[in-house]
């Protein structure tokens, strides 16, 4: 991951689609099951309107990193590595960050 600059990006942007959609599931659940109402004059108006991107850790590493992708494809539940490559990408850009301090000095 320390080769690719955009690959960190990619599994935070990927990260943060999974996030918004898991919130949106949620107001979708609370909607229906407090507010029938409300939860049907938004699937009526607003359903399917909602762009989060794709979400799915696997897809963005089979075109970002294919040996990482044929490495750990249905080996580990995808949370699990979404958690793993999260923190990974996030230590690479610290240290990246680090790096460019030092230079800016």
């Amino acid at each position: 991951m320390e080769s690719s600059k955009a690959l960190p990006i990619a599994i935070i942007k990927t990260y943060t689609a999974y996030k918004h959609r898991t919130h949106i599931y949620k107001i979708w659940e609370y909607l229906g099951h407090n507010h029938p109402v409300v939860y049907k004059g938004y699937c009526d108006k607003l359903m399917g309107q909602s762009l989060t991107g794709r979400d799915e850790l696997f897809n963005t590493l089979c075109f970002a990193c294919k040996e990482l992708y044929d490495e750990f494809y249905r080996k580990i539940p995808e949370r699990i590595a979404m958690g793993d490559a999260l923190c990974v990408a996030l230590a690479v850009l610290k240290e990246r960050e680090k790096e460019l301090a030092k230079k800016n000095k």
